[in-house]
C-alpha cells in the first residue's frame, strides 16, 4: 500500500459462522489488551509527574 491510502473492508453475509466467532474472540482479546495498556500508560504518566 502507498502512504495515505485507505483499505476498506466490508462485512460479508456469506462469511462462515466460525470466522465470525473467531473475529469476535480476537476483538475481545485486543480490547482487553488495549485497556491494560491504557492503565499501564496512565500509571507511567502519574509516576513521571
Amino acid at each position: 500500500m502507498w502512504a495515505g491510502t485507505v483499505k476498506k473492508n466490508r462485512a460479508r453475509a456469506d462469511v462462515p459462522i466460525g470466522t465470525e466467532h473467531w473475529l469476535e474472540k480476537q476483538r475481545s482479546l485486543w480490547e482487553r489488551r488495549l485497556e491494560q495498556l491504557d492503565v499501564y500508560l496512565m500509571t507511567l504518566k502519574e509516576q513521571s509527574q
